[in-house]
């Protein structure tokens, strides 16, 4: 699975190695004299895509014998760098700080005030963060909503608040049933 979403996003998508900086974090990676053949082919052809790169990596990797430990170390080094372009990674300050943990569905930016909301993973392409609200333009607009009830002879109560924020969970609930779906 991680193979193909390698090819997708990585090779093709981004072209993270068609660079020289891209093509060098690649051999990082290739702790052999492979690395010294492969930065030769490279620099003699810098039009070279990412998928070219991987590729020329596949074919080296291929043409050593099978028992010979060096394929297992390249095979290895391959793997880990699927792993590494593709496997989700949390900042430091992720990991350091509580304010910097916005997992939760609503929970507010300590700097923008943008409320964190849920997001359709089927509709990211169209997710704008710049249009996600923020705990003052939400107050702006429960304060409007209580000053129609109160024209209306109606008392504004907190269960008004409570209803959104209850529809708004399910939103989010609804979002997270449909990612574990296809994986249960």
């Amino acid at each position: 699975m991680l193979k193909h979403i390698f090819t997708t996003l990585v090779l093709l998508d981004q072209d993270c190695f068609h660079s020289e900086q891209g093509s060098e974090k690649l051999l990082q990676w290739i702790r052999d004299e492979a690395a010294d053949t492969l930065r030769d082919r490279w620099s003699n052809n810098p039009d070279r895509t990412s998928m070219d790169k991987w590729e020329d990596v596949k074919a080296i990797v291929g043409s050593i014998r099978k028992d010979n430990n060096r394929q297992k170390t390249l095979i290895n080094a391959m793997e880990d760098i699927i792993l590494q372009y593709t496997y989700p990674r949390l900042d430091i300050e992720v990991s350091k700080r509580r304010n910097h943990l916005l997992k939760a569905p609503f929970c507010v930016h300590p700097k923008t005030g943008r409320v964190c909301v849920p997001v359709d993973p089927a509709k990211i392409d169209d997710f704008d963060p710049e249009a996600v609200p923020t705990v003052g333009q939400l107050l702006r607009e429960l304060d409007a909503v209580g000053k129609d009830e109160e024209s209306m002879g109606e008392h504004h109560s907190g269960a008004s608040l409570f209803f959104m924020t209850s529809v708004a969970s399910l939103q989010g609930i609804r979002l997270g049933e449909d990612v574990v779906k296809p994986i249960c």
